[in-house]
């Protein structure tokens, strides 16, 4: 039993890699030469962040469902009994550990070149806005089978936010660092349990 549930995950980790994690490591990547990460104070950290690095999720996560019908191997991967929401739970966990992973390395470096700001604070934060925007792509995706649409929408209210600088949104505003402010990060989390338990169920729905 553990030994399928290593297989998935390597398997789960192999297909998943594709041009999302190509453009999300040169968001990551290009983060020194876009910006400039020295002494940053916590309004520059959490601009790069919550207006940058945040887009990490709208390119991981909506494409985790409908890899297999889009690579026309869904018959080979469905052959052994596997409950779908355990394949898409690996790749949930495995998606939130790469932008953990990019979002915290930049923001790592900056500290490392004289920042002046809370790295667990700005890190945990940015992670949170990354996760809550990859899943609403991820959600549609999975109610409108349509990739395409998922990231326009994900990056819409991305935009929309941004913009609005969470007058509509408020104690939900996902961006909430860009006002000194972490308390709306708390209150996304539960949304982000909603989100996940809506694409689980429908995922079994669809088993």
């Amino acid at each position: 039993m553990v030994r399928h549930y290593l297989n998935l995950v390597k398997y789960n980790a192999r297909i998943i890699g594709d041009l999302n994690i190509v453009a999300a490591a040169a968001i990551a990547l290009l983060t020194p030469v876009v910006f400039n990460l020295e002494f940053l104070n916590y309004r520059e950290a959490a601009s790069i962040g919550e207006m940058y690095l945040a887009a990490i999720g709208i390119i991981l996560f909506p494409y985790l469902v409908g890899i297999e019908k889009r690579a026309n191997v869904q018959d080979i991967v469905f052959v052994k009994k596997t409950n779908p929401a355990i394949i898409l739970i690996i790749r949930l966990v495995l998606a939130a550990l790469t932008a953990l992973l990019l979002i915290g390395g930049v923001l790592y470096w900056a500290s490392l070149q004289h920042g002046q700001f809370p790295f667990l604070e700005i890190w945990l934060g940015t992670c949170v806005s990354a996760v809550y925007l990859g899943l609403i792509g991820l959600t549609i995706v999975n109610y409108t089978g349509n990739i395409v649409a998922g990231y326009l929408v994900a990056f819409a209210y991305y935009i929309f936010e941004i913009i609005s600088a969470g007058q509509i949104s408020q104690s939900l505003y996902p961006l909430s660092l860009l006002k000194y402010s972490f308390a709306e990060k708390y209150n996304i989390l539960p949304v982000l349990a909603l989100l996940t338990v809506l694409n689980l169920s429908r995922i079994f729905k669809k088993k």
